[in-house]
């Protein structure tokens, strides 16, 4: 199986995220394992195993499910002494490259960024990398998202948006 991102937007924001897997996902066999829901309704990210991503984009379209993007993706764990369900408010951040990175690439840009992510009560939980190179979301523990985009500017990552959600499990 492999891991698959689903990247969504509403205009107008969501009240509340619907936690129930629709059985368009549940017949094709796809595992909802996590989502991250911005705090404002705006987006969120879900993260799913599938036998591939275009068993995900059938079920979104069978379900009346907008989306942005659908993408496989490679998790890179953070600090495995902190836990998802301990911080009521994750940050994520949305990173887009343009042109492709190899994994060589991305372990070092995650390594030159260690330095600016020591902050206190400021941790890299996981990374959820597109396998193509080019995009990924980073999930944090942080204060709020100031903290967040100032040491991507620190370390000279650049990110398309940073924004405050909730974790919600199935």
């Amino acid at each position: 199986m492999a891991r698959i991102i689903l990247n969504c937007s509403y205009n107008p924001p969501l009240k509340e995220f619907d936690s129930e897997l629709h059985p368009c996902f549940v017949a094709r066999g796809i595992t909802w394992i996590r989502s991250f829901f911005a705090v404002d309704g705006s987006r969120s990210i879900c993260e799913f195993e599938a036998p591939y991503a275009e068993i995900v984009r059938d079920a979104c379209r069978q379900a009346g499910i907008p989306y942005e993007q659908v993408w496989k993706a490679e998790v890179w764990q953070g600090q495995e002494s902190i836990s998802f369900a301990s911080s009521p408010t994750l940050i994520v951040s949305e990173i887009d490259c343009g042109q492709p990175l190899a994994t060589e690439q991305w372990t070092a840009l995650k390594d030159s960024a260690c330095l600016y992510f020591q902050e206190p009560g400021f941790a890299r939980l996981c990374s959820l990398i597109s396998l193509d190179g080019r995009q990924a979301f980073c999930i944090f523990v942080a204060g709020n998202t100031e903290i967040v985009s100032q040491a991507h500017r620190q370390a000279n990552i650049p990110f398309t948006r940073i924004w405050r959600s909730q974790l919600i499990l199935p």
